[in-house]
This record gives structure tokens, C-alpha cells and sequence, in this order.
């Protein structure tokens, strides 16, 4: 097997081992492959690269970007001058990531926080997501659940009419209307697209899509409220 080197540049024309970079259009990198090591028996006029994500390219100088996060292999296959193809021992790799990752954040009062008990304040979601979720279209809807055993607030009724019934979660989730509460299994977010705008060095982001920019992720907002006594008495809500 040849050991031809390569080398592999960032869209600064940066050399960086390991290399790194965004899953974003712009985040090209340029693949350069080094014969000065080898034998004459190389022929320089055909290559073929192998990213790593099941795509490959021809071309001497070779230039790529990666549209999913992930670490990926790189090779080069060279030819000698009569045709044959052997892989060079030469290997490098790419950490790809996402500039925006998917995140659910809770607070109540803008206060991170577990949440535990009665509370009768709201919880505010925020979210982030990436440009893949963002696309796929799923990202703006959130589905809601309560883990662990029902709480202890049940009565003697709701035992003789189902004696599981310890066995399943009272605590819901809900929102607060003009009738009062709802409960709810999911709950719909605000939906604001993110954009990134290369700045030199930098990546800058932006909610306005105009000129050089490039959908970077998405993010969202909303509230409701978790009652967890949801059988007994529902909790009064001051403040709102």
C-alpha cells in the first residue's frame, strides 16, 4: 500500500490537527494530497478521496462540506501508472458539530430549577434546535410527560375503583385559558429561525434571514403549568 499523505484545510486555509468544524454550507474544507514522499510508479492525475459519509470525489484538489455532525474517517486512494488503485495508509479525520444543538431548558421565574411538588407558578420552556430538527419540521412541539409512581394525593374512591391506580402518575400537565386550566400532553412553541453569517474568524448569528446568511437552527418559547395533585383540589394561581 502507498503512503501518501494529504493535507486538509478549514475555510480559513488553516491546517488544524485534529481538524474540527460546523455542519453549515459554508464550512467548506479543501483536501490536498502530498506525493513528495512517494515512488515515481504514483501517478499525480488521479485520486479518489472517500469523506467518510459516503461520498467521494475525483478531483485532485478536492473540496467538501458536511451536512450532519459526526467524526469522520477520511482516505485516498492513489493509481499508479498503469491503473491500479491502492489505498494510502495515510489517515485523517474530521470532527464535525452543530453550531446550534438541540437543548429543552425549564425555569420557573427564570430561575433554573428541578421541578417537584405543588408548584401554582409557570414553567417557561425554552428550546434550541439544530438545522436538522429545524428542517425535519418537529421541532416546534413538544410532547410532555410525568415520570414515577402517582403521587400520594389519591383517595380511598379512586383505590376501591381501581386498585392500580398508586401505580399511575396524577400529576399533569396543563395550560391556563379563559376556562381554566387544560391539561395537555404537548405544547406548542413560538418558532424563530436562526441564521449564521460568517464573519472572518467568527460566526455570527441572526433571526433575519437577508444576504449571506444560512439557516443555522431554530428556537422557541412557551409556558405551562404542572399540577401534580391533579385528582384532588386544583391549586390556586396568584400572580398572573
Amino acid at each position: 500500500m502507498a503512503n501518501v499523505n494529504f493535507n486538509i484545510f478549514n475555510r480559513l486555509n488553516a491546517e488544524v490537527i485534529p481538524m474540527t468544524g460546523y455542519s453549515l454550507p459554508f464550512e467548506v474544507f479543501r483536501f490536498v494530497p502530498n506525493f513528495n514522499s512517494v515512488q515515481n510508479y504514483i501517478s499525480d492525475k488521479k485520486v479518489i478521496w472517500n469523506f467518510g459519509d459516503n461520498t467521494t470525489s475525483s478531483d485532485l484538489t478536492a473540496y467538501h462540506n458536511y451536512n450532519f455532525p459526526g467524526t469522520y474517517p477520511v482516505t485516498l486512494t492513489v493509481f499508479t501508472s498503469t491503473g491500479d488503485g491502492t489505498e494510502s495508509t495515510y489517515l485523517s479525520t474530521i470532527k464535525v458539530s452543530n453550531l446550534i444543538n438541540d437543548i429543552i431548558i425549564l425555569t420557573t421565574e427564570y430561575t433554573p430549577v428541578e421541578i417537584s411538588g405543588q408548584k401554582t407558578l409557570p414553567i417557561f420552556l425554552t428550546r434550541y434546535n439544530s438545522y436538522q430538527t429545524t428542517i425535519s419540521g418537529r421541532n416546534s412541539v413538544i410532547t410532555l410527560s410525568v415520570s414515577g409512581n402517582k403521587a400520594p394525593y389519591f383517595t380511598a374512591k379512586e383505590y376501591y375503583k381501581n386498585k392500580n391506580s398508586h401505580f399511575y402518575p396524577s400529576s399533569r400537565f396543563a395550560i391556563l385559558n379563559d376556562l381554566g386550566f387544560t391539561v395537555i400532553d404537548e405544547i406548542s412553541t413560538t418558532n424563530d429561525f436562526i441564521f449564521a453569517v460568517p464573519a472572518g474568524n467568527s460566526i455570527n448569528l441572526s433571526l433575519t434571514g437577508k444576504g449571506s446568511t444560512y439557516l443555522a437552527g431554530s428556537s422557541g418559547h412557551a409556558f405551562f403549568y404542572y399540577l401534580e395533585d391533579f385528582y384532588g383540589n386544583v391549586p390556586s394561581v396568584s400572580g398572573i
